[in-house]
């Protein structure tokens, strides 16, 4: 009888041992078809050129960081316009959210790698800034990063979620020009 029992024990062990890497077998496979999903839609809203960056984190030239609300600090790819807005704490209200917001019109955008980390670099002429380069690369799990450069040598990075227009929830202030 203790033969039949541990027969039937090692049995029932050996059975959900196998269960138990099929079910993990099939996580997996969803898990990868959920990735492969989301980078096409990331790749659909870049080639589209419809897309936000919330950046939640600023860098300066100096890689000074601040935390920042991505609610007002963003940007906002529309086509061939840009808006580009940057809020600080305790400033004057230059765009009436405390910060400045920069409206322009995108040139030569360029879609560089569109595996793994995506990157995309485009030309911007605005009147309040002139001339810019401006390179993204939105990153596997749904981050981004925008550096804008400009002609003089200045530089700032926004760090944050990469969203479709829809998803989004930024508030855009009034642009001085």
């Amino acid at each position: 009888m203790k033969i039949y029992s541990t027969i039937i024990i090692a049995t029932l062990l050996l059975f959900s041992q196998n269960l138990t890497a099929q079910i993990k077998q099939e996580q997996a496979g969803a898990k990868e078809k959920q990735y492969q999903e989301k980078q096409k839609k990331q790749l659909k809203l870049i080639k589209d050129r419809t897309f936000i960056i919330e950046a939640n984190m600023i860098y300066d030239k100096d890689l000074n960081t601040f935390a920042v609300s991505s609610t007002t600090n963003f940007v906002k790819v529309e086509k061939d316009d840009i808006i580009i807005q940057l809020t600080f704490d305790k400033v004057a209200n230059w765009n009436g959210i405390s910060g400045v917001t920069i409206e322009g019109e995108i040139s030569d955008y360029t879609i560089q790698n569109e595996e793994g980390p995506i990157t995309v670099v485009a030309k911007i002429a605005s009147l309040t800034m002139g001339m810019s380069d401006l390179k993204m690369t939105v990153f596997d799990d749904g981050m981004a990063r925008a550096v804008l450069s400009g002609t003089f040598g200045q530089r700032i990075t926004f760090s944050g979620h990469f969203r479709a227009p829809d998803e989004s929830t930024v508030f855009k202030g009034v642009s001085k020009y």
